[in-house]
């Protein structure tokens, strides 16, 4: 949360016109991220370039992410994200089963 009011305050810079700039609509799209389990950037830092991403969560923890990028047309978005999130999944367990999940954190 301290990253997201500091990402806020210094200011969202419009890259196109799909970039977003408003707080609150900025806000409202980290909800439905949160919500879905997927990002998606929609020709917002350049036209033409869609992508979508996943976490990879490991005893709660978000350490690293999957995505594809691409030209707008000419993908299947749906079934890209459908195959992106498979493997963000498939990499945490994979890192579960191979380390017994994350060494406790440092104090």
């Amino acid at each position: 949360p301290v990253d997201i009011k500091a990402a806020v305050a210094a200011g969202l810079v419009r890259k196109t016109s799909y970039s977003i700039v408003s707080p609150p609509r900025f806000l409202i799209e980290l909800e439905g991220i949160r919500d879905s389990g997927v990002a998606h950037e929609r020709e917002e830092s350049a036209l033409g370039l869609f992508s979508v991403a996943a976490p990879v969560i490991v005893d709660g923890y978000a350490i690293a992410a999957v995505s594809l990028s691409g030209p707008t047309s000419g993908v299947n978005w749906p079934f890209a994200e459908s195959r992106v999130r498979t493997a963000a999944d498939n990499i945490a367990r994979l890192i579960v089963l191979s380390t017994e999940g994350l060494p406790p954190l440092d104090d």
